[in-house]
């Protein structure tokens, strides 16, 4: 825990905590694979809290996305919608198209995993037609195959 506190302390004394928070959702990712749910929870919302004046809504974006997956994985249902919806409605707000696709995949998704097939096709269709005027074809073939 000392580490997280000194990282902390790194963020808010940086003149780019932008990149700092970049790299304390990479670390949560990490742990995530590793399914080591506390630690990456730990990480995911240090990003959110240390952010408390919604300076890089991007970084919330993608932390509220990292917590969907989690609690997904760990059929937390309820706080896995949450955090998607969150995201989603951030990803609206900047009007993030890539990851926007990203968080309405993984709600899609998340809908499948409970067998709510219906609730999940919004989510699926909107990702494609997100996608269907940019660059990230990926993101559409993604969403199609689910």
């Amino acid at each position: 825990l000392d580490f997280l506190d000194d990282l902390a302390q790194l963020v808010i004394h940086q003149t780019r905590p932008s990149r700092t928070y970049d790299l304390i959702l990479v670390l949560g990712s990490i742990y995530l694979q590793q399914k080591d749910f506390n630690k990456a929870n730990q990480y995911f919302h240090m990003v959110i809290n240390l952010d408390k004046r919604f300076k890089f809504p991007r970084r919330h974006l993608d932390a509220h996305t990292y917590l969907g997956v989690q609690h997904s994985s760990q059929h937390q249902w309820g706080q896995a919608s949450d955090h998607l919806d969150k995201a989603i409605k951030i990803g609206r707000e900047i009007n993030d198209v890539y990851r926007l696709a990203r968080a309405l995949i993984i709600r899609g998704i998340c809908e499948l995993k409970q067998e709510n097939f219906q609730d999940a096709v919004p989510y699926f269709l909107e990702s494609i037609n997100l996608t269907k005027e940019s660059l990230y074809k990926h993101r559409q073939v993604k969403a199609l195959f689910f």
